[in-house]
């Protein structure tokens, strides 16, 4: 762990169907989930667009004129 904190919008990304090393297809849907899952919580913090949005909507430092 280095120490950098990395974050994946889930629903700006995408995958393919793909095959397993068994012959097994996989759908472009299972994949993202599962290679989502496979970062949250271990590599990245996983949000949506929504997310994002909302939290550079927000001021990142208070406004100190309503501070009494």
């Amino acid at each position: 762990d280095l120490g950098i904190t990395t974050s994946v919008v889930s629903d700006a990304t995408a995958c393919f169907d793909k095959i397993s090393i068994n012959g097994k297809k996989y759908t472009a849907d299972v994949v993202h989930e599962l290679s989502l899952s496979n970062m949250m919580n271990e590599y990245a913090i996983i949000y949506s667009t929504r997310e994002v949005i909302e939290a550079l909507a927000k001021p990142l430092v208070p406004n100190l004129k309503n501070l009494k």
